[in-house]
């Protein structure tokens, strides 16, 4: 974190640490009696700070966009400006395409994320907008503009973009790889579901470790094959996972469980680490797991859902 001192920065986050909401709290609200109950666990965090008070189960959304913001202003105070881009980029990226699917296609505005570095005013009015987000929107106007765009076809856009962003950027090792595994897992999911394996080419995001003869392998349905070639590497469970529940003509959902939380268990290993930008990097995703989990819980809650499920649907956390 250069231009930060990252000494004093990285003891302010191991403090902040105990505030987190621990595994087993969460544990214990998935267990309550109800969502009111669940609640009362979450309020004995500082979860939302001020705007948590006379606040119900009900207002979880309002407690997680406030806990938002609390965290993007320790960001912007305490990070290195281009961690907090990386850190913040996939907001922007996604409120880039947001601001088109508004513009082109109607839709609502409730589609809109949290703001990352650029507000979505200044999106919409074309305004001091980066040239990282600059080149994928004019790419997708071309396709409005030609009458091709498609749902698929913008989505492609931006992800792309915000990872090449990502690994161009991004420097730490253990980051990186992270990234490159949400690469390859979303490349496996695109050849999982891909019945036609030419066309799963087009979908295919660049930068991850896994090579194209493998993914073949899996949207060709050599599924032996494409397991031996990922033995005893990230990717071995991740891929038997996806190939069962493609087997059995399931949706993807224990294959996307797996996916989304690598990152928080590669982390994990680094917890105790206390230089350079990894506490940084592990407090950003502790606090993107919390955030995710509060809504899990009082929404399953609210919904009537089972403590089972629950429990299933928790992301991994802050362990304590």
């Amino acid at each position: 974190m250069a231009g930060k001192d990252t000494v004093f920065v990285n003891g302010l986050i191991k403090s902040r640490e105990k505030y987190l909401i621990s595994e087993d709290a969460f544990l214990r609200m998935a267990e309550a009696a109800s969502a009111d109950d669940a609640f009362k666990i979450l309020r004995e965090y500082p979860f939302g700070g001020e705007s948590a008070e006379g606040c119900d189960a009900r207002d979880y959304e309002k407690l997680i966009s406030a806990e938002r913001d609390i965290f993007t202003e320790f960001l912007k105070e305490y990070a290195d400006p281009k961690v907090y881009c990386c850190l913040l980029a996939k907001n922007d990226f996604h409120n880039a395409e947001s601001v088109l699917r508004i513009k082109h296609v109607g839709a609502d505005e409730s589609i809109l994320l949290p703001a990352g570095v650029v507000s979505a005013e200044r999106l919409k009015e074309g305004k001091d907008v980066p040239d990282h987000l600059k080149k994928p929107i004019a790419e997708a106007e071309a396709l409005f503009e030609s009458g091709k765009a498609t749902g698929a076809g913008l989505s492609a856009i931006f992800i792309k973009a915000y990872y090449s962003f990502m690994l161009k950027n991004v420097k730490n090792k253990d980051w990186k790889e992270i990234l490159k595994y949400e690469i390859d897992a979303k490349n496996i999911g695109v050849a999982l579901r891909q019945k036609d394996g030419e066309k799963a080419k087009n979908e295919y995001i660049d930068g991850g470790n896994l090579s194209l003869k493998i993914l073949d392998l899996v949207a060709f349905g050599e599924d032996d094959k494409a397991l031996s070639e990922v033995l005893r590497t990230p990717y071995y469970d991740l891929l038997k996972i996806g190939l069962e529940e493609r087997a059995e003509r399931k949706p993807l959902v224990s294959f996307e469980k797996e996916s989304g939380n690598f990152a928080m268990k590669r982390l994990k290993e680094k917890r105790y680490e206390t230089d350079g930008i990894i506490p940084l990097i592990v407090y950003a995703n502790y606090k993107e797991s919390e955030m995710k989990n509060v809504r899990v819980v009082l929404a399953l809650k609210l919904a009537g859902a089972d403590r089972e499920t629950i429990r299933w649907r928790l992301k991994e956390c802050y362990a304590g």
